[in-house]
């Protein structure tokens, strides 16, 4: 995930499903829920950022250089 975030992927939102395309698109497998685990780790290292709009799921982005 910090290689699709230094190439800019993070300064558009992105939900769970972004992300695994994302990582999928560089050969990596992953299932929803270990992205969202590592998002949640990210998140609370300071090394992502995330939003939540009303009851749906966190959407990720990096909006800080």
């Amino acid at each position: 995930m910090m290689t699709l975030k230094e190439e800019g992927f993070f300064k558009t939102q992105r939900g769970t499903g972004d992300i695994v395309g994302g990582l999928a698109s560089k050969g990596f497998t992953h299932k929803s829920n270990q992205v969202a685990a590592a998002g949640e780790s990210l998140f609370k290292r300071g090394m992502l950022q995330r939003t939540k709009d009303g009851n749906g799921p966190f959407k990720y982005f990096w909006d800080r250089d």
